[in-house]
């Protein structure tokens, strides 16, 4: 969350996408082979999403799917025409990768964005295409913070690795306590 703002504020996002799979309204997914999500329940999964803006990945395989939002290992958005601001906390288990595309975007259509990325486990995040770079964190203020023991390893094809932006009277921050960025 944006240091000043409360957590209050935030909301989460309005579509989420998981290896193409629409996830907003929750539930739990496996991985196949190929990337994708196939419903599932929570003795046997490797993606879950509560609905409320927290996402966990358990040893999860996750690429994106076909074009567009699909396309991105995992978008989140708020598409309405206010300013939201909008929260994704990503909670890694065991060894997680995402690819294609833009691996991780998350980004209102107005309003602050905000990424944590959480420990214990580790993400590999391996973006295949674009300008926009592995982790991309979109908002009027935009934050990204990686915590709690996470390992973060995030490779780009054809541009920078994070990718940060916030509007010209915002801000943009990174911050990595008690973790990794590789």
């Amino acid at each position: 969350i944006i240091q000043g703002v409360s957590a209050a504020d935030y909301v989460a996002p309005n579509e989420l996408w998981v290896g193409g799979t629409s996830v907003v309204d929750s539930g739990y997914w496996t991985t196949n082979e190929d990337g994708s999500l196939i419903a599932s329940d929570s003795s046997d999964y490797n993606v879950y999403y509560d609905g409320d803006g927290n996402l966990w990945l358990n040893n999860a395989n996750i690429v994106g799917q076909g074009s567009g939002n699909a396309a991105t290992g995992i978008y989140a958005y708020y598409d309405e025409r206010v300013d939201t601001d909008i929260a994704l906390t990503i909670h890694l288990s065991g060894d997680n990768s995402v690819s294609n595309g833009y691996p991780i975007y998350v980004a209102p259509r107005g309003g602050d964005a905000s990424l944590t990325i959480t420990g214990p486990g580790s993400l590999t995040a391996t973006g295949t295409y674009g300008g926009n770079g592995g982790i991309f964190v979109k908002g009027d203020t935009s934050s990204l913070t990686i915590k709690n023991g996470a390992d973060v390893t995030v490779n780009s094809a054809k541009s920078s690795a994070v990718t940060i932006v916030a509007n010209y009277l915002g801000t943009g921050t990174l911050t990595v306590d008690n973790a990794t960025l590789h």
